[in-house]
């Protein structure tokens, strides 16, 4: 049987999905791959803990769905929950394109971007700033902390960076 969620997940009533099989509205270019994660879990017995495929909406709309399922020997069943990840797939992908974009912004104008953790004295460098300091993230002696940072500025400058970095926090 279908729940509610479901029906509007695959834009198909109850009615609809009476003998339906969810390979039939697998997209064509999952259905190799999910037939056989099907076929493996059947023959080991396993559960499927994660499994993503798109599904195709009889209006034409593609949907990715995360499964987790279990094959039921007994009565030759697949009990699943599937769960739409369009929207997080998509926000993922749009947030490594301006990542790619800021690494790009970065390295052609010659700047760095930084975070730092206010009160846990930890922090993020991007690759550019890494480089800026003529290191890199696996160097053994990188520490990314306000300390280490202050190490690497030109004495001459130290003060006023001391002084607007206490700015920012106060």
């Amino acid at each position: 049987s279908w729940n509610r969620a479901f029906e509007l997940l695959v834009g198909r009533d109850g009615d609809a999905l009476s003998g339906f099989r969810i390979v039939e509205m697998t997209h064509p270019d999952d259905l190799v791959l999910t037939r056989e994660e099907m076929a493996r879990r059947r023959r080991e017995g396993l559960p499927t803990s994660y499994f993503e495929n798109r599904i195709v909406q009889p209006d034409g709309e593609t949907r990715r769905v995360h499964w987790v399922a279990h094959w039921d020997a007994e009565t030759q069943q697949v009990f699943a929950t599937g769960r739409d990840v369009t929207e997080v797939r998509e926000a993922g992908r749009i947030i490594e394109e301006e990542s790619k974009r800021l690494r790009a912004a970065e390295r052609i104008a010659g700047f760095g971007t930084w975070t730092w953790v206010v009160g846990e004295e930890t922090g993020t460098w991007s690759d550019s700033t890494f480089e800026i300091f003529g290191l890199t993230p696996a160097d053994p002696e990188v520490r990314i902390s306000f300390d280490a940072y202050f190490e690497r500025i030109h004495p001459d400058d130290l003060p006023r960076i001391q002084a607007s970095t206490q700015a920012m926090v106060d």
